[in-house]
């Protein structure tokens, strides 16, 4: 079985809440404010229509009454009462996001910057300069 690796961070900035919102069709019943949308929250199946509000400049979202917050992930893995993982292939799946969010695993190597020096230690404990 071929593993697929899923860059949390590509796929966050490739799909917004917003679009999210939109495919499970509950957008038409938020209320747009500014750089926000406001409604009754999903997840928990609340009735106040400003309990439940996503920042659509942090593409983040948070509910007042049930306390459900984070980001575009998180929203999906709460909605479809899955962990972070599966919700993102999701993601990648619902928005056709193969090329660009899911690759297969970088080398280990390839999270440092390139042309970084080896770290420097850290003082000892209790140590004083």
């Amino acid at each position: 079985m071929t593993s697929r690796w899923v860059n949390y961070r590509e796929l966050k900035e490739a799909v917004s809440l917003e679009q999210v919102l939109d495919h499970y069709g509950l957008l038409a019943n938020m209320t747009r404010r500014g750089d926000s949308l406001e409604g009754a929250c999903p997840i928990h199946g609340g009735h106040s229509p400003r309990q439940f509000r996503v920042s659509l400049g942090k593409n983040a979202y948070h509910c007042f009454s049930c306390d459900a917050g984070g980001n575009v992930l998180d929203f999906v893995a709460a909605m479809e009462d899955v962990e972070i993982r599966p919700a993102a292939l999701l993601l990648v799946d619902w928005f056709k996001l193969q090329r660009t969010a899911v690759t297969k695993r970088p080398p280990k190597n390839s999270l440092a910057p390139a042309g970084s020096a080896k770290r420097r230690k850290a003082p000892a404990r209790g140590a004083h300069r």
